[in-house]
C-alpha cells in the first residue's frame, strides 16, 4: 500500500502531465508553453520519480504528437511499451501516431485492438473505417460504418462516408446517406459537388462520364473544412475512392482523355509519379486541346519542378479559355519559379483585371509583392488591403497586411493588423514571426524572443525555420544565448 506521501507525489505528477497535455490541445497561443513544459518539466519528473510507470511516457507521447513532433512521440510511446503499458489509451495513441505517419495498416490494427475492449468508442470506429477506405478494404469499411449507424442512425459523418463508399457500386443506396449527411451544415458544402456530379451523370447516362465526375469531386474534398480528426487519413481515404472511380472510368471508356487526366492527378497524389506522367501523356495524346488535360498536366509538371513545360501547357489552355483567371495565376507562378518577376507580375495583374472580386487572385498578388520584396511598399499594401476587404475574417489576410505595413515602415498599423490576425487565429505561426520582427525592430527584444519561440513551436512543418533562424541571428548577441 503506497504511503500518503507517495500517493500525493503521484497525483501531482499526473496533474502536471495532464496540464501540459491540456495546454497543447487547447486553442490559443499556449503551444510554446506546452513544449517547454514537456521538455524541461514533465520529462524530468517522469524519469526521476516514476521510472517504471508507463503512464507519464504515454502522456508525454500524446503531448509530442499534439504539437506535431512525431518522432519524439514514437520514442515516448516506445518507453511506455517497455514499461508494460497494455492500455486502450496507448492503443488509441499508437493508432493516431501511425495514421499521422501514413501507415494505415498499423493504424487499423491498433484501432481494432481498442475496439475489442471498447466496441462503442465512436471516434475509434470512425477512424478505423477511414483507414480501411484508405487501404481499399471496402467491405470492412462498410461494416464499421453500418455499425456506427446502428448505434446512432443520425450520425452525419458515418452517413457521409458510407454514401461516398457506396456511390460507385450502389448509387441508389448511396444517395439517401449523402442527402442525410448534407443536412449537417459542416458537410453540406463538401457533398454538394458529389451530389451534383451524380445528378449530371444520371442525366447523361454515360457511365464513364459519371465515374469521372465523381472522381473529380472526391479529389476536391477538403478535410480542413470538415474538422476532420485526422486530415491526412481523410485525404488518403478520399483519394482512394477517387482512384476507384477513375479506374472504372478509363476501363469503361479507354479513349476518354479527361478521365486519364484526373487519373494522373490521383496517381500523383499517392506517389505514383511515373504512372501519373504516363496518364497525362496519354490524355494529351487522346485530346491535345482538352483544357482539363492541359491544366492538370501543367499542374503536375509545375509540382515536379518543370516550370517551362508547365507554362507551355498552361498557355495552350489559356488560348482556349482567355477569361480564365486561375490559368493566369498558374502561368505567373511558373515565371516566378524561374525568377522572371516582371513577367510574373504582368500575368498576376492580368488576373486581377479578369477577376477583380476573386479572393485567390488578390491573395496571390499580395504574396508575390511581399514574399519577393518587389513592390512591397504601395503595391504590396494595396493588394493586401484588397485581400482583407474581400475576406475580413481571414487571419492570414490580416497577418500579411500587418507584414505589408511593417515593410512600409508603418509600425502602428502593422501592430493593429497583426493583433487582429492573432485574435482571429491564436495559433498562426507566421503572425508570431511577424510580430517578433516588429518587436525586434522597435528594440523590444524580450518580446521578440517570446514571439519567435512561439512561432517555432507552432511551425510544425518548418516552413518558417529559415526565416526564424535569420531573425534570431539578427538579435543583439546578448539575447541570442538566452
Amino acid at each position: 500500500m503506497p504511503t500518503l506521501l507517495v500517493q500525493i507525489k503521484r497525483r501531482w505528477l499526473v496533474l502536471i502531465l495532464a496540464l501540459g497535455l491540456i495546454l497543447a490541445l487547447s486553442p490559443g497561443p499556449t503551444d510554446a508553453v506546452a513544449v517547454t513544459a514537456l521538455r524541461d518539466g514533465a520529462l524530468q519528473l517522469a524519469a526521476a520519480r516514476r521510472p517504471a510507470d508507463p503512464q507519464p511516457w504515454r502522456m508525454l507521447g500524446d503531448l509530442y504528437l499534439a504539437v506535431g513532433q512525431v518522432d519524439a512521440a514514437l520514442t515516448a510511446y516506445d518507453q511506455a511499451l517497455r514499461r508494460g503499458d497494455d492500455s486502450a489509451a496507448l492503443d488509441a495513441s499508437l493508432a493516431r501516431l501511425h495514421a499521422a505517419q501514413g501507415d494505415d495498416r498499423r493504424a487499423v490494427r491498433y484501432w481494432a485492438r481498442l475496439l475489442s475492449r471498447h466496441p462503442f468508442e465512436r471516434a475509434a470506429r470512425l477512424a478505423l473505417a477511414e483507414s480501411a477506405i484508405a487501404l481499399a478494404d471496402w467491405s470492412r469499411a462498410q461494416r464499421e460504418l453500418e455499425f456506427l449507424l446502428a448505434a446512432d442512425p443520425n450520425d452525419p459523418v458515418a452517413h457521409a462516408w458510407l454514401g461516398l463508399l457506396l456511390i460507385e457500386p450502389q448509387p441508389t443506396a448511396a444517395i439517401p446517406h449523402l442527402e442525410q449527411a448534407a443536412q449537417d451544415p459542416v458537410w453540406e458544402a463538401a457533398l454538394k459537388p458529389v451530389l451534383a456530379a451524380n445528378r449530371q451523370a444520371v442525366a447523361s447516362a454515360d457511365p464513364a462520364y459519371r465515374s469521372t465526375l465523381l472522381g473529380a469531386a472526391l479529389l476536391g474534398l477538403d478535410p480542413s473544412s470538415l474538422n476532420a480528426a485526422s486530415p491526412a487519413t481523410f485525404s488518403r481515404a478520399a483519394t482512394m475512392l477517387a482512384l476507384r472511380s477513375l479506374l472504372l472510368a478509363v476501363h469503361r471508356n479507354p479513349a476518354y482523355a479527361d478521365a486519364f487526366a484526373y487519373l494522373g492527378q490521383t496517381l500523383d497524389r499517392i506517389g505514383q509519379t511515373d504512372w501519373a506522367a504516363a496518364a497525362f501523356a496519354y490524355a494529351l495524346q487522346l485530346a491535345p486541346q482538352s483544357p482539363i488535360a492541359l491544366t492538370l498536366a501543367g499542374s503536375y509538371w509545375d509540382r515536379h519542378a518543370r516550370p517551362d513545360l508547365a507554362r507551355y501547357l498552361f498557355e495552350v489552355a489559356f488560348d482556349l479559355d482567355r477569361e480564365n483567371s486561375a490559368l493566369c495565376l498558374q502561368i505567373g507562378a511558373t515565371y516566378l519559379a524561374q525568377g522572371e518577376y516582371t513577367a510574373a507580375e504582368a500575368w498576376l495583374l492580368f488576373a486581377t483585371e479578369l477577376a477583380p472580386e476573386d479572393v485567390q487572385v488578390w491573395k496571390t498578388l499580395a504574396h508575390f509583392y511581399l514574399d519577393t520584396g518587389i513592390g512591397a511598399g504601395q503595391s504590396g499594401l494595396f493588394a493586401a488591403r484588397r485581400w482583407v476587404e474581400l475576406t475580413p475574417a481571414a487571419a492570414d489576410a490580416h497577418d500579411l497586411l500587418g507584414w505589408a505595413y511593417f515593410l512600409a515602415n508603418q509600425p502602428a498599423q502593422a501592430a493593429a493588423s497583426l493583433t487582429q490576425a492573432l485574435t482571429l487565429d491564436p495559433n498562426l505561426a507566421s503572425a508570431y514571426y511577424h510580430w517578433g520582427r516588429l518587436q525586434a525592430d522597435q528594440g523590444r527584444f524580450d518580446q521578440a524572443i517570446r514571439a519567435y519561440e512561439r512561432a517555432a513551436a507552432l511551425d510544425t512543418d518548418r516552413q518558417l525555420a529559415a526565416n526564424l533562424e535569420r531573425a534570431w541571428s539578427a538579435l543583439p548577441e546578448a539575447y541570442q544565448d538566452r
